[in-house]
């Protein structure tokens, strides 16, 4: 199983297709299901869970091979530097 981190978004969705497409067992987490529902029909698994919850992220890193992670922008957060921050230290600590 592979993580994919962003899922729903363009790099994201991409690399799950190409995985999917290969047969391999793929677990999509994004913010919202329904931005991953087109995934869910093709066969992958999916989490909607916010990146900063780290024990969900935890619990969605369980039981998986490999995973592609990304972090996303929000150019709305007052401390953009802060933000990102925040999210690669949840993903590190899952």
């Amino acid at each position: 199983m592979i993580a994919i981190t962003g899922a729903s978004g363009n790099i994201g969705s991409k690399i799950t297709a190409d995985l999917l497409a290969k047969g391999q067992k793929v677990r999509c987490i994004a913010r919202t299901a329904e931005n991953l529902e087109n995934l869910s029909a093709k066969g992958a698994e999916i989490t909607a869970i916010s990146l900063d919850d780290t024990a969900a992220l935890t619990k969605a890193f369980t039981g998986i091979e490999a995973a592609f992670t990304m972090i996303p922008s929000d150019y709305r957060a007052p401390d953009f530097i802060g933000f990102q921050n925040a999210i690669g230290e949840s993903i590190a600590e899952a």
